[in-house]
C-alpha cells in the first residue's frame, strides 16, 4: 500500500472557517519570527532527498555515474568548521572530492555520496557541499529494561539510525522489570525468581558486540544502569531498596564490574537515571555513585529533574524548561515517542529547538529523541510498531545536525498556518521524510507508518460555533476548542478530489492512547468508531467502522494505570488507529466530503481524532 494523494479543493465557503483577515495576520506573524532550520529554496531545488539536508550546499548542472568517477579522499583542517564532524564534498567533471576533519568525517561525505546516488541507483547531481554538525551528541534511545529486545534488534535499528548521521544510541538497558545485564558478582540479579515480563538478559559478551558494531556504524553507546529508582527487582533479590546504606554499596559493586567487563572507550559515559526515586535514600547516595565512577574514568549522567546531582554529571532533561545554567546537558524534553499522538510526535521534534539554542556549545551538547516501552509487549517488534521510531528518528537527525534557529513550541501540536514560513519548512521535510520511507525503509512494514500530513486541511467547527482551519492526519481538538464541555462535540470537515471512482482504505480513530500507560478509552463497542458517540460520514453517509474483534475490552474509564495490572497486557493492533485494519470506502469521481464528529466525554480524555487514506495497490 501507498500513500493516497490528496488533492484538497478550498471549501471556505461551504465551511466556516478564520477570516482572511485573521488568516493572514497569523501567517504575517509566524513568518516574521520563525526561521527554517535550512535554506528551503535550495532543499526545494535539489535534484535528491538528503537527510539531513546539508548546511550549505550549491547545485550545480550535469550529472555523472558514481562507477565513472575518480574519488579522492582527504583529512585536513577545514576553514569553515573545526567539528571533527565536518566535511565537504565536491561532485562535477567526473570526479569527487572529499575533504574532512577526521575519518568521522570521511565516513559521513560517503553516507551524503550514497543518498545523492540513491544506493547507486541514479548518477551523482553536480555539486558542491560543506557540512557540519550543530550538535555534538545526536542521538536516539531505546529501552529494554522494560521490555528485551534482541541484540539483533537492536543492531537493526542502530543499522538504519547510523545513516542518518546519529552517533549516538542510548541504551535504557535495566528497569524495574529486571537487571538486564550478566551478574557475576550477584547472580540471583539474573535469577528468573527475580525478573518479570522476561528473564531475558544481556551477557557481557553481547553487550560488547553491540558496543562494537555501533563503533562500526559510527555510533557511541551510552549504556543506562538505572538507579536508585526503577528497581523493583531489586528488593525481590536482596531483601532491601537499592537507596539503603547496603544498596548503595551494591550500586557500586554493581558499576565497578560493570566498568571492568566493557572499557571506558566502549562505555565512557554511564547513565544513572536517578529519577523518579519512590523510597527513601540515603544522603550519600548520589557521591558513591560518584566516586565509584570517578574510580573507573568514567562520566556520569542523569535524568533531570531527578536526584540533585554532582556538578561533574551530564544532565538529561526530559521536562521542558528544566534547564540548569552552567550544566552541560543533553535534551530530550518533548521528543518521547510514547506520549504524543504517533504522527504529532514528528511535528513536535520538528520544531523542537534542542537545549533552547540554535547551536551546541561545551554547555548544550546535544539531543536524544526517546523510545519508551513501559508497557508489556507480545512481541519484540511491538515496541516499533507501536512507536514512530524510524519517522521520528529521521526528524531527530534532520534538527540535531542542522540546529533550530527558532524553533516553535506553538506548533508542537498545531501545524503552522497556510502561508507561513514554518509550514513550508514542514512540507518541504515531510517530502524528504517519505521520499526516504520509500526509498530506504520499505521492507519495515508497520515499523514506518507515516503519510504527508502538510496539504491535509480541514475545516474545524467547535461546540459554541468557534470555527478554524487545521492541517494533519491527527487533530488534537483541545487546542483548537479549549473551552468545550462533556459531551459536546466538533465537527471536522475534510474534502478530497479523486480523478475517477475509486476504491480507497480508510484509517481512522478517535483515542491516542500514550503508550506509557493505559490511559484512554479502551476499543470501541461493536459498530461504534469510540465509546462516545463519535461519527464518520463520506458524502452524507455513515461510514461503518472496522470489526472489532475484542468490542469494548481495555475499558478503564480515563484513569492513569502506573503500577496498575493492567500495564502487564500488551497492546493489541486494534487499539492502535495506526496498526489497526483500515476499512474500504468508495469515493466518487470529483470532489468527495468527509464530516467527523468528534465527542468530548470528559476534560481528561484525549480529545481528538486522526484519518488518513490509502490507495489499495
Amino acid at each position: 500500500m501507498k500513500s493516497f494523494i490528496f488533492v484538497l479543493v478550498p471549501v471556505v465557503l461551504l465551511f466556516g472557517c478564520l477570516s482572511v483577515d485573521v488568516q493572514e495576520e497569523v501567517s504575517r506573524i509566524d513568518t516574521a519570527e520563525y526561521r527554517a532550520p535550512i535554506d528551503l529554496t535550495a532543499a526545494e531545488e535539489a535534484p535528491r532527498a538528503l537527510v539531513p539536508f546539508p548546511r550549505e550546499v550549491i547545485w550545480n548542472s550535469g550529472e555523472q555515474l558514481l562507477s565513472r568517477c575518480s574519488v579522492k579522499k582527504s583529512i585536513e583542517p577545514l576553514p569553515f568548521s573545526d567539528s571533527p564532524e565536518a566535511y565537504s564534498l565536491t561532485v562535477g567533471n567526473g570526479a569527487v572530492a572529499i575533504k574532512a576533519s577526521s575519518e568521522r568525517g570521511i565516513r559521513y561525505a560517503e553516507l551524503t555520496l550514497n543518498q545523492l546516488s540513491e544506493g547507486g541507483k541514479k548518477p551523482l547531481p553536480s555539486c558542491v557541499i560543506r557540512d557540519w554538525p550543530a550538535f555534538a551528541v545526536r542521538g536516539f534511545h531505546q529501552d529494554t529494561g522494560r521490555n528485551y529486545q534482541s541484540p539483533e534488534r537492536l543492531k537493526e535499528q542502530i543499522r538504519r539510525l547510523a545513516a542518518y548521521k546519529l552517533n549516538t544510541f542510548h541504551w535504557h538497558i535495566t528497569d524495574n522489570p529486571g537487571w538486564r545485564v550478566e551478574c557475576k558478582t550477584y547472580p540471583i540479579l539474573n535469577d528468573p525468581k527475580t525478573m518479570y515480563r522476561s528473564d531475558s538478559f544481556y551477557t557481557y559478551d553481547e553487550i560488547r558486540d553491540v558496543i562494537a558494531f555501533a563503533k562500526e556504524q559510527g555510533m557511541q553507546i551510552i549504556i543506562e544502569l538505572d538507579m536508585p529508582g526503577h528497581s523493583k527487582y531489586f528488593p525481590k533479590a536482596f531483601g532491601f531498596s537499592m537507596g539503603s546504606k547496603r544498596g548503595t554499596q551494591i550500586c557500586r559493586e554493581l558499576i565497578r564490574e560493570f566498568c571492568e567487563e566493557i572499557p571506558v572507550e566502549d562505555a565512557p559515559i554511564i547513565h544513572i537515571g536517578a529519577d523518579e526515586v519512590r523510597e527513601p535514600v540515603i544522603d550519600e547516595f548520589m557521591a558513591e555513585i560518584e566516586a565509584e565512577l570517578k574510580a573507573n574514568n568514567r562520566i556520569g549522567m542523569v535524568w533531570h529533574p531527578g536526584i540533585p546531582a554532582p556538578a561533574s554529571f551530564i544532565d538529561h532533561i526530559w521536562f521542558e524548561n528544566h534547564k540548569q545554567s552552567g550544566r552541560k546537558s543533553i535534551d530530550s524534553s518533548g521528543m518521547y515517542t510514547n506520549t504524543l499522538d504517533y504522527f504529532n510526535v514528528i511535528q513536535a521534534i520538528y520544531f523542537k529547538q534542542p537545549c533552547e539554542v540554535p547551536e551546541g556549545s561545551e554547555f548544550d551538547l546535544g539531543a536524544i529523541v526517546c523510545n519508551w516501552n513501559d508497557v508489556a509487549v507480545a512481541d519484540e517488534r511491538d515496541p516499533m510498531l507501536n512507536n514512530p521510531v524510524y519517522a521520528s528518528g529521521l526528524t531527530g537527525a534532520e534538527i540535531f545536525w542542522n540546529g533550530n534557529p527558532t524553533g516553535s513550541q506553538r506548533y508542537k501540536q498545531v501545524l503552522p498556518p497556510t502561508g507561513s514560513e514554518a509550514l513550508r519548512a514542514f512540507a518541504e521535510f515531510e517530502n524528504r521524510l517519505l521520499i526516504h520511507k520509500e526509498l530506504y525503509f520499505n521492507d519495515v512494514g508497520g515499523e514506518f507508518v507515516y503519510t504527508r500530513q502538510a496539504d491535509q486541511v480541514w475545516q474545524l467547527t467547535g461546540p459554541n460555533g468557534e470555527t478554524a482551519e487545521a492541517r494533519g492526519v491527527s487533530l488534537l481538538l483541545g487546542d483548537y476548542f479549549p473551552n468545550a464541555k462533556k459531551r459536546q462535540a466538533a465537527l471536522c470537515r475534510l474534502e478530497v478530489f479523486a480523478d475517477e471512482e475509486k476504491e480507497v482504505l480508510l484509517h481512522a480513530g478517535f483515542d491516542v492512547p500514550a503508550r506509557a500507560h493505559r490511559f484512554y478509552g479502551g476499543i470501541p463497542p461493536k459498530g461504534k468508531w469510540d465509546r462516545y458517540g463519535s461519527t464518520i460520514t463520506l458524502n452524507g453517509e455513515p461510514v461503518a467502522p472496522p470489526e472489532w474483534k475484542q468490542p469494548g475490552a481495555y475499558k478503564h474509564d480515563i484513569i492513569q494505570t502506573w503500577d496498575n495490572p493492567v500495564q502487564e497486557v500488551p497492546w493489541t493492533a486494534e487499539e492502535l488507529y495506526w496498526r489497526r485494519e483500515p476499512v474500504k470506502v468508495t469515493l466518487k469521481k470529483g470532489a468527495n466530503v468527509f464530516e467527523v464528529r468528534a465527542v468530548r466525554n470528559s476534560p481528561k480524555q484525549i480529545w481528538m481524532t486522526a484519518l488518513w487514506l490509502e490507495e489499495i495497490r
